[in-house]
């Protein structure tokens, strides 16, 4: 139901109260927890997000791919994208099928990009200053 009303219907508050429930029936749903923190990235509520990566980490059967993969999404919002870039390649190494690997590589390039458009904007405000 949280995933319905996240993707579908884009009631986020819903979606958080049905994820809440879930991992309160079954705290080690991995399924449940990599969707919440998908959630918590996107309404910006990184704490909360980062301290379910942590304990999401330590699960058995976690994909390290993705738990780096979310903690470079968290740095990126946050426009740090050199932390982004490291945090991506690190799941790169935890990616153990090739559309994981392909999906990593494409997120490390739209950070480069967005890394080179920030520093062409940050020059364009350094030449108006002067």
């Amino acid at each position: 139901m949280g995933k319905l009303h996240q993707e579908q219907m884009n009631d986020f508050p819903r979606a958080e109260t049905y994820y809440l429930k879930a991992l309160a029936g079954n705290p080690d749903d991995l399924n449940v927890c990599m969707a919440y923190i998908h959630l918590l990235i996107i309404i910006k509520e990184y704490d909360k997000a980062q301290k379910l990566i942590s304990y999401a980490s330590g699960l058995k059967g976690v994909d390290l791919s993705k738990t780096y993969s979310f903690q470079a999404l968290i740095h990126e919002s946050k426009r740090d994208y050199e932390q982004a870039l490291v945090l991506f390649k690190k799941a790169r190494f935890e990616a153990y099928n090739e559309d994981g690997m392909t999906h990593i590589n494409n997120e490390i390039k739209r950070v480069k990009m967005k890394r080179k458009y920030a520093e062409k904007a940050n020059a364009k405000k350094e030449e108006k200053k002067a």
